[in-house]
């Protein structure tokens, strides 16, 4: 089976309780990349 590599863009809550562990059950998919972008305020 083929891997395929799955990276998360603007990962906060949804992604930590809800993607990545969905992602990870799957087999053939893994998690490589984890971004988080949080404008600096003024």
């Amino acid at each position: 089976m083929k891997i395929i590599n799955v990276g998360h863009l603007g990962y906060g809550m949804a992604g930590q309780v809800f993607h990545a562990p969905i992602i990870n059950c799957i087999s053939g998919f893994k998690n490589i990349i984890h971004s988080n972008y949080k404008p600096l305020l003024e």
